[in-house]
């Protein structure tokens, strides 16, 4: 798999294969499949198993080796590839000959995958090409956003770089204000390193199998809820896990509709089918609980015909004052329902509506104490963070090194001074500029020091 891309069908074969040894079978039947495979292969964190997609993982692990090929250009393979396929040009623009061995035409259906996260890090800017390469943080996709005009003679970036620092007259001249923003914004290499490839979806700039399945997967997960907007929406928000959970819990109605075993009629009230409209809004309990809760949802009664229209409702709050708040109140509410019908049926036991609504609001208090704890121990370990100040030893002795850098947001600019002192405290030397601040704190004052 990691020389070789599999056909689609056998992919599809193996993981149907995976899916009914998953699921079991009874007396030479394959057991019925209550989630599809594609749920199962979502992370854990997401609500699934963490199967993997075999043919996103075929594509990930192909990956790997073209990033070994951009990044390992002397490798004897590299060499032999390169001969072969891309003599005058990269890996990333070569075209893909009609009498292409297999094993190149499996690393040329990773090629966009790869392509897609890697950008280049400049270093003296003799090999990155400015129109061709990505190598713009923050841009789409890493290329320039201007318009080349014929007149234009600049081709590499190195052309853009004076005296180890940007030219800004030549940056604005050339190119429109967000591309010149944030083409100065750029670190330049002081010792005047070879420009290099990184991936931007890693921690340490190198591209992963992991990181590029992931990649994979998300960008399979937002064209699949493109296409279907309601299932892309229901679910946003606070306690997105538990809703999926409360929304795939299998009621008696279903299960019958599917099995044709069981009984599909409510246990508790013996009239109507039990579904999840019915459990979570419609059974008499249920309806005195939310009379009974803390918050209120005037005007959508009407739709509680539909679980997911009745939740789309709920979610316009998100933009009120605190509507994140009433949000996951609600999801508590509807998680107690829950257990207490599960309790009830199974136990035998009964709750009554207002044990149910203190026992949910008591858990959502807790839950809001502990997250407004977290992010403010968050808060108050960053406040305390010092950088120790360096030390340097000459003939005067120890000398204490101090920079600070401050910005000027409005236009870009940044002071920064430098001060030495002597082991006495006296000032041994100073320095003060002005340089075009990163728009990052850290880096600036690394770039100060």
């Amino acid at each position: 798999m990691s020389c070789f891309k599999l056909p689609s069908r056998l992919c599809k074969e193996l993981s149907s294969l995976l899916s009914n040894f998953w699921w079991g079978e009874s007396n030479g039947k394959n057991k019925v499949h209550w989630c599809s495979w594609r749920k199962l292969m979502l992370s854990k964190n997401k609500g699934g198993l963490g199967f993997k997609d075999l043919m996103a993982f075929n594509v990930a692990l192909l990956g790997k080796q073209v990033w070994r090929l951009i990044t390992q250009p002397n490798l004897l393979i590299s060499q032999v590839m390169r001969a072969k396929y891309f003599p005058r040009t990269s890996i990333l623009r070569c075209k893909v000959p009609n009498n292409a061995s297999w094993l190149w035409r499996s690393l040329m259906g990773a090629r966009g995958l790869v392509e897609q996260g890697t950008r280049r890090r400049i270093g003296n800017g003799n090999t990155t090409n400015i129109w061709d390469d990505g190598w713009i943080p923050r841009n789409r996709d890493g290329r320039v956003t201007t318009r080349r005009v014929r007149d234009n003679g600049l081709q590499k970036v190195h052309e853009l770089i004076h005296h180890k620092s940007w030219n800004s007259n030549l940056v604005f001249k050339h190119f429109n204000t967000l591309d010149a923003e944030r083409i100065l914004n750029i670190p330049i290499s002081l010792a005047g390193k070879e420009d290099s490839h990184f991936w931007i979806y890693g921690t340490d700039g190198h591209y992963s199998v992991k990181s590029g399945y992931k990649l994979l997967v998300n960008c399979a997960e937002f064209s699949h809820n493109g296409n279907n907007t309601e299932g892309s929406t229901s679910w946003e928000g606070p306690n997105r896990e538990d809703m999926e959970g409360l929304v795939e819990t299998k009621v008696k109605d279903p299960i019958y509709g599917r099995l044709k075993v069981g009984d599909p009629i409510c246990s508790r009230c013996g009239e109507d089918r039990e579904t999840i409209e019915h459990m979570l809004l419609n059974y008499r309990e249920s309806e005195m609980i939310w009379k009974l809760a803390p918050v209120q949802w005037n005007g959508i009664k009407e739709h509680h015909g539909s679980f997911r229209r009745w939740w789309l409702l709920i979610l316009e709050a998100k933009h009120r004052t605190e509507g994140w708040l009433h949000i996951s109140l609600s999801v508590n509410i509807l998680w107690q329902i829950w257990k207490a019908r599960n309790e009830m049926e199974f136990n035998g036991k009964e709750k009554q509506p207002w044990k149910i609504v203190q026992r949910a609001h008591q858990e959502w208090l807790e839950l809001v104490e502990l997250d407004t704890k977290e992010c403010g121990m968050s808060t108050n370990e960053t406040a305390t963070l010092h950088a120790p100040i360096p030390q340097l030893h000459s003939a005067f002795g120890t000398l204490e090194v101090m920079v600070g850098a401050t910005l000027n947001m409005n236009n870009h600019n940044m002071g920064i001074g430098i001060v030495i002192n002597q082991p006495d405290q006296r000032l041994h030397r100073g320095w003060a500029l002005r340089a075009r601040n990163s728009g990052s704190a850290l880096l600036d004052e690394a770039s100060a020091l």
